[in-house]
């Protein structure tokens, strides 16, 4: 068997063995080939040469509306929530059928890698924990990746898995070939190592010393130039940050990072490690006792949707996951022409409950502004309201027109920008509590 696909075998065997996660990273060239395993099994992969991204490949196969695809997708951005299993949850499609499109695209993707040449592999462990359901064996990987090799373009199209699977195992336990012997350095070589480590001290510290007096910039400029990019993401129609392409990734790493513990700031005020609202508020982003869900429906249909004052990726009719039970919710919908409307509700563990909305045409729209309090974690972000900063910095209270919704974003050095339109509901108290996200 030629040697590129006992490297590729010998990386998915070593990533099985793994009992935690993590990636068999194969490169050709300017090409890279990612296989993401979790607890041994294959989550997810792609490669470079495909040009279609995960959303597009479902549209294709499973019929399903590409924008509502994009749209989940940002949300399970936002919510830190895996990507394929929030598909089934909303309906969009049965598990089965989910499995048998996420295994077509995977063996796709290992296919095109093992018809690399010169391919080198490495397996990159990882702690980070996985806890969606969507995995795959190797071995029912390989067997699908020689059924759709129908030009049996594959060296080992033929050769059962099993055999393949006994084949990795044979080359993970040859030894490694030794390091060539190192040739002693000449007299004259110490004095360069010297000056070179000089050198590369010196240009640590001038780089360091740039990059301490960047941090320090704090002013009003500054702070309207980092949320750029994230206010744009806003206008280009995403809720959060722009997400990666690579739609594979985030049926992992959207749910991984939410379980990951957050990394200490030795720069920031020490912060308490349980929040408490106030019990009189609605807390918008705020953990819950249990999850549930809200089917969302209005009369008319395609009203925007927005849930403790935070605006949703889509329109009624529509159902809201993993929604905080043993909490007080809002929910509000409008549309053009229409004046808006809301209604109250707390879930009970696990229930899924249904508010239906009339809008009326000729209503009287919303004039008065309403203060929120916002929160993060870690303490101390700065805070801009449609690209102007506030002087105070998180927690504070912010008084929003309730007649439009407003681009609020927190910014704290060493964090990923926090970005949400946010739309207050006249005498309703709302907390908005954000926890931002190690960059």
């Amino acid at each position: 068997m030629p040697g590129n696909a006992l490297k590729i075998l010998k990386a998915f065997r070593e990533a099985s063995q793994w009992q935690g996660s993590g990636e068999a990273v194969l490169r050709r060239g300017d090409d890279t080939g990612r296989v993401f395993f979790a607890s041994g099994k294959i989550a997810w992969a792609t490669a470079s040469t495909i040009k279609k991204t995960f959303t597009t490949y479902m549209a294709e196969e499973a019929k399903l509306d590409e924008n509502e695809l994009k749209e989940v997708f940002a949300e399970c951005k936002r919510n830190g929530r895996n990507f394929g299993e929030t598909i089934v949850e909303w309906g969009m499609l049965d598990e089965p059928s989910l499995r048998k499109c996420l295994l077509h695209q995977i063996a796709e993707s290992i296919l095109e890698v093992f018809l690399w040449p010169d391919v080198a592999s490495m397996f990159m462990p990882e702690h980070r924990p996985y806890k969606g359901n969507l995995t795959f064996d190797v071995a029912e990987v390989l067997q699908r990746v020689i059924e759709i090799d129908s030009d049996k373009r594959l060296p080992f199209h033929d050769t059962p898995v099993e055999e393949l699977l006994k084949l990795a195992a044979q080359v993970s336990a040859a030894p490694e070939p030794g390091p060539a012997p190192r040739k002693r350095p000449s007299r004259s070589q110490p004095a360069l190592y010297i000056a070179a480590a000089a050198v590369l001290l010196l240009g640590a510290v001038g780089a360091a010393f740039v990059l301490r007096a960047r941090s320090t910039s704090t002013d009003a400029n500054r702070l309207k130039r980092d949320a750029s990019v994230a206010i744009a993401a806003i206008d280009a129609g995403a809720i959060a940050p722009a997400a990666t392409s690579d739609a594979g990734l985030a049926l992992v790493r959207a749910d991984a990072g939410a379980e990951k513990p957050p990394a200490k700031d030795a720069g920031a005020p020490a912060v308490e490690a349980v929040y408490r609202p106030p019990p009189d508020g609605i807390v918008a982003l705020a953990e819950g006792d249990g999850e549930g869900r809200i089917r969302v429906t209005s009369e008319p249909s395609k009203a925007s949707i927005y849930v403790d004052g935070l605006a949703m990726a889509r329109t009624t009719p529509f159902v809201l996951g993993h929604v905080a039970s043993g909490r007080e919710h809002v929910v509000m919908m409008e549309k053009d022409g229409f004046a808006p409307a809301f209604t109250r509700l707390t879930l009970k563990k696990n229930q899924t409950a249904d508010v239906k909305l009339t809008l009326k045409r000729r209503g009287k729209p919303w004039t008065s502004r309403v203060v929120v309090h916002v929160e993060s974690e870690p303490s101390g972000a700065s805070v801009l309201l449609d690209g102007e900063p506030f002087k105070q910095l998180t927690p504070v209270d912010i008084a929003l027109p309730s007649s439009k919704a407003s681009k609020l974003v927190l910014i704290r050095e060493g964090f990923e920008a926090w970005v949400h339109p946010v739309r207050p509901v006249p005498e309703v108290k709302v907390t908005i509590f954000a926890k931002l996200k190690k960059k």
